[in-house]
């Protein structure tokens, strides 16, 4: 579901297993934050709806190189966060981060006594708010 409704899906080159236990979702974009997947179960010649489970993204800063947001080595998985990436800054890391220039995030999660500083002609955007 994209928003507008369930739709089958097919193998290619985004999903494989799609007649099988497990789906896999193969190089996914963030852009795809928010679709949601469901099984249709076939038991017996009785159609059920398995459970939903929603995409989600989301990087977790670690500050291993410096404080520079723009290093994709101060996150998690080596990238930068887009408009559809949910950040987290854990409490404990040495380097917290700072925003030298135009970032943007889907919702920021800063845990007890973290901090985030946006120099000055910098900017943060964060596009939505976060999913429960």
């Amino acid at each position: 579901n994209t928003g507008s409704g369930y739709e089958d899906i097919a193998n290619n080159a985004t999903y494989s297993g799609v007649d099988r236990d497990t789906l896999h979702i193969n190089n996914a974009t963030t852009s795809m934050y928010g679709y949601k997947y469901r099984a249709i179960i076939n038991k017996n010649s009785i159609l059920s709806n398995g459970y939903e489970f929603t995409l989600k993204f989301a990087l977790v800063w670690t500050g291993a190189i410096n404080t520079e947001w723009e290093n994709a080595g101060n996150w998690g998985c080596n990238k930068l966060p887009d408009a559809n990436t949910d950040v987290i800054i854990n409490s404990g890391v040495t380097n917290y981060p700072v925003i030298n220039s135009a970032a943007e995030c889907r919702s920021i999660n800063g845990k007890p006594n973290t901090t985030l500083e946006i120099s000055t002609g910098a900017s943060l955007n964060i596009t939505g708010p976060p999913d429960n």
